[in-house]
């Protein structure tokens, strides 16, 4: 995912408007595989763009190996590698699917926070 185009750009816009119950476990995907490199690894910010491009190649592998089995799995997969590989480059695509991607994180976790005070 070296190199982020106006097809991962369409992409992303396609999971995002994906059927309900898809875009829920794919959110739930995307927000744990953050969560959890965050863990590991500390802020993303901290993290080296190669750590992040070769973080954003192994998701991008795995969600392909899962895509038969669960495609909601995959497609949080990929948000998450398009995620890390947008915040390692720099380009007009990288900013857009970084904005795309860090806007839907936020949301996400905003979802999480108000589902734990309930």
């Amino acid at each position: 995912m070296n190199n982020l185009d106006k097809d991962v750009l369409n992409a992303i816009d396609r999971v995002l408007t994906a059927p309900k119950e898809l875009r829920e476990t794919c959110g739930i995907t995307f927000h744990q595989t953050i969560e959890l490199i965050k863990d590991e690894f500390g802020p993303l910010a901290s993290l080296p763009n190669k750590s992040k491009q070769d973080l954003a190649a192994r998701l991008s592998t795995i969600g392909l190996q899962k895509s038969d089995a669960n495609m909601a799995v995959a497609y949080g997969l990929f948000l998450a590698a398009v995620h890390l590989a947008a915040s390692a480059q720099p380009g007009q695509n990288a900013a857009f699917a970084l904005s795309k991607t860090k806007k839907y994180l936020q949301e996400l976790a905003a979802r999480v926070d108000e589902a734990r005070r309930s």
